[in-house]
């Protein structure tokens, strides 16, 4: 379903504002990468802790693409793409410093 241009996610056709229902997964998947990560630090064994890596892994990744329709909403139609480019730009960036913050 559209509208105004921008595919509705289920939350917004539920009724939810647009900003809220692209905010609300992406925070959503956040909080499960953290506790993902909080249980494989803790797990017993080498499988289980794999396994909630992969899983901090799968929530942290759903959250990036999910901020991609975060911009859809937030800024007008028109600039989009130029948006979307300083952000692709901007995660770049920071990816290739990582590296040296962390060590």
């Amino acid at each position: 379903m559209l509208f105004n241009g921008v595919r509705l996610t289920p939350l917004a056709a539920l009724g939810l504002p647009l900003m809220k229902s692209r905010k609300a997964p992406i925070c959503m998947d956040m909080v499960c990468s953290a506790l993902c990560t909080v249980l494989a630090a803790n797990a017993a064994t080498t499988t289980t802790a794999v396994l909630f890596i992969g899983l901090a892994l799968f929530f942290v990744h759903f959250a990036g693409t999910s901020a991609w329709g975060l911009v859809q909403v937030s800024v007008p139609t028109r600039v989009v793409a130029s948006v979307s480019s300083i952000q692709n730009f901007g995660s770049f960036v920071c990816a290739s410093f990582a590296h040296v913050v962390t060590g």
